[in-house]
């Protein structure tokens, strides 16, 4: 008999053994554990254009940042809501004349970019630690037949199982990468032996792609791309920032001047990161030692371009974007249907079925044949509620814990 388990973001909230003292976070207290991390210190770690953003738009002043404390949803809803703005401003016009109004364009697109490596540094630094006993739990119990769906970017699971259970990254996210990264790049391997599949549906913070930004004079999303034909000279610290004040470092380096190519969502090749304790080469040098698995300071250039990388991943705005990464993402989301479908029993944790979140709901169709759902929530009126208008019936949905380590503890 099969199992399925819904895990939100709850399920990872419980882990309490990192070296950071930090909890995983919650949208809203994003900035406040970016702060409370000795990354947050790292000249390697961007946010300046964060800090700009915010200045303008809400009038915190640089000095009180640190104290920020807005949901990541809404500030990553309002980011992409202004590049959207500016979008439709420059195709229909008129066009800017104000020159800081076209500089706020490259502003506001940087600083999307700079809360989604945040929020994937917070992640990696808080989980990279010791194995979370919970999950240590739900993989001793799992079996080659069942599956996990999941919502959340980090990698606690997936560490989990990798070194508990013979579950490979290769092929048990359901997703054919082209590279893997493991102590350097090779290629996907097909293990024979049978594994649960862990389904990410809104993405991972170890699934890497080429840099996907937008076109800082369009504001249409593009990859980041290199014209090796056309050199840059710039000067640089020793943090690998790239400055105008050349008396700050009185060494100029030439360097591939950087551009933007046009997006198409067939040309996303699917990297994935698995392990990295030796040096390897990332963006402007920002390699750090003392990573465990799946975890990493900054991700490892492209394989084929040699241009910087980043996570692939959902971002945490009202209109996701799902049709970006349709060529990834379509079929585990298809997948997901068909084991929800299929399965005898149903266990979702610490999921609250998010009213925003419709294509969720889409997943959990009536079945032909009986399965229990069991609620695993401190809150579970909301989810609750939801599954039986989903699913048509109150006689397969019950609440069996308010936790997860109850709910583990029960057997």
């Amino acid at each position: 008999m099969s199992t399925v388990y819904v895990l939100g973001a709850g399920a990872s909230y419980g882990y309490t053994a990192s070296p950071t003292g930090v909890r995983p976070p919650l949208a809203t207290a994003l900035f406040k554990s970016f702060f409370e991390l000795d990354v947050s210190g790292d000249l390697g770690t961007k946010i300046g254009w964060i800090i700009d953003y915010v200045k303008d738009r809400y009038g915190v002043p640089p000095e009180r940042f640190g104290s920020f404390d807005m949901d990541a949803e809404d500030l990553m809803t309002a980011l992409e809501d202004d590049i959207e703005r500016h979008v439709h401003r420059i195709r229909e016009g008129p066009p800017y004349e104000d020159l800081s109004e076209r500089i706020n364009i490259g502003r506001d697109i940087s600083a999307f970019d700079q809360t989604l490596f945040m929020f994937t540094s917070i992640l990696n630094e808080m989980v990279n630690g010791p194995l979370y006993e919970n999950y240590v739990t739900l993989a001793t119990r799992i079996g080659p037949d069942d599956a996990v769906l999941t919502f959340n970017w980090d990698v606690l699971l997936d560490r989990t199982l990798y070194e508990v259970m013979s579950w490979s990254p290769d092929t048990g996210y359901g997703i054919r990468f082209e590279s893997i990264f493991e102590e350097g790049w090779r290629l996907p391997e097909r293990p024979w032996s049978r594994q649960p599949a862990l389904l990410k549906l809104h993405g991972s913070t170890n699934w890497l792609t080429r840099y996907l930004t937008r076109n800082q004079m369009t504001g249409e999303r593009a990859f980041l791309g290199y014209d090796r034909q056309t050199t840059a000279v710039t000067f640089g610290v020793e943090t690998g920032d790239d400055i105008l004040n050349p008396r700050l470092e009185g060494r100029a380096r030439p360097r591939p001047h950087s551009g933007h190519q046009p997006f198409k969502p067939q040309d996303l090749r699917p990297l994935c990161f698995v392990s990295g304790g030796r040096p390897f080469d990332a963006f402007n040098g920002r390699f750090r030692p003392g990573y465990a698995p799946f975890t990493y300071f900054y991700s490892p250039l492209d394989p084929n371009d040699e241009v910087p990388t980043s996570p692939l991943i959902i971002a945490p705005v009202r209109h996701k974007t799902y049709e970006e990464y349709a060529v990834i993402l379509e079929p585990l989301w298809t997948r997901a249907a068909q084991l929800l479908h299929e399965a005898h029993r149903v266990v979702v944790v610490s999921f609250s079925f998010p009213p925003a979140d419709v294509r969720v709901r889409e997943l959990f169709k009536p079945a032909r044949f009986r399965r229990s759902i069991e609620v695993v929530n401190h809150y579970p009126d909301r989810p609750l509620a939801t599954l039986v208008d989903l699913v048509g019936t109150s006689d397969d949905v019950r609440i069996v814990a308010s936790s997860f380590s109850e709910f583990l503890d029960r057997r």
